[in-house]
């Protein structure tokens, strides 16, 4: 149900442009944040180990200087 939505953002702004984010404690709302890291990693799979560590930590460690 996410993945064109997902595939749309990555197409728009690429692997350099998307940052993971948990969206807690909102994501508590709806379910778990369990349950979301899960469907993420499932949105993730067809991506490269690249292109998953640039939306998991590496863009945020850039933008944020960390």
């Amino acid at each position: 149900m996410l993945k064109p939505y997902v595939l749309h953002l990555c197409q728009q702004f690429g692997s350099v442009g998307l940052v993971y984010g948990g969206d807690w404690p909102l994501v508590l709302l709806g379910g778990s944040y369990l349950s979301l890291a899960k469907a993420f990693a499932l949105l993730m799979e067809d991506f490269s180990r690249n292109d998953r560590s640039m939306k998991y930590y590496k863009n945020a460690n850039r933008i944020y200087n960390l």
